[in-house]
């Protein structure tokens, strides 16, 4: 029986597991921005999963690590490729009763979960060729236009629809984040790299200390003091 089991837990079993906690090839449109925060009824997190939240980020790595045991504990010492298939289907039956239990939950995001999905699949030594799909493929109504009215028209850049750090959707990996900037008017005098670096206000902030970056902190005083070379 439990080679039979064995036998039966393919690459493809997995895959549709990993892409069914991550909510890949959803054939239902999404409802719009709105509905989906304010839906009645619904239960709402009373704070949304950010990457950036440190305590969230500490609660994905231990599901993760979790997880990863429950795949030790079932492969054991065994090499067998078809054990470690059967140890990560069972670590993901895991991680989907964790995400179905947060997406009931009143105070939980499922997308914590989620996220230690991708962490345990990235991390854990399993040697199988699972994909974590790019978020075009996960979510798609997240990097397109809306299709009921919310969105941007057909005809202008799908970026519009985004204004927030993301997944960059070309890529297959969830670590690595965009964000869009737009200027929103031109300053009166361009300010010169050595003008920042010579000015007794700007020469400490991170812009005249540190290699550029696309986005640099600036204290209030020295962005009011950029504004004014600026002639702004």
């Amino acid at each position: 029986m439990a080679e039979q089991l064995r036998n039966r837990v393919g690459i493809d079993d997995l895959q549709q597991q990993v892409d069914a906690a991550l909510k890949l090839g959803s054939a239902e449109s999404p409802p719009a921005l709105h509905e989906m925060l304010i839906e009645e009824g619904a239960p709402q997190p009373s704070r949304r999963f950010s990457a950036f939240h440190l305590p969230d980020v500490q609660r994905a790595k231990e599901l993760a690590a979790e997880w990863m045991n429950v795949a030790e504990e079932v492969r054991g010492s065994s090499e067998d490729p078809a054990e470690m298939r059967v140890a990560v289907g069972a670590a993901l039956e895991k991680a989907t009763g964790a995400i179905a239990e947060m997406e009931t939950a009143p105070d939980l995001d499922a997308n914590l979960a989620r996220h230690a999905v991708k962490l345990f699949l990235t991390h854990y030594q399993h040697e199988l060729p699972l994909r974590i799909h790019g978020l075009e493929a996960r979510e798609p109504w997240l990097v397109m236009p809306s299709r009921n009215g919310d969105g941007p028209p057909a005809t202008a850049n799908p970026e519009e629809s985004l204004r927030w750090f993301r997944e960059d959707p070309k890529l297959n990996d969830p670590k690595r984040l965009v964000f869009d900037l737009e200027a929103k008017r031109a300053l009166p005098t361009p300010v010169t790299l050595a003008q920042v670096k010579a000015d007794a206000v700007l020469k400490t902030s991170d812009l005249a200390r540190l290699p550029r970056l696309s986005v640099m902190p600036l204290s209030d005083a020295q962005f009011q003091r950029l504004l004014k070379l600026a002639g702004a």
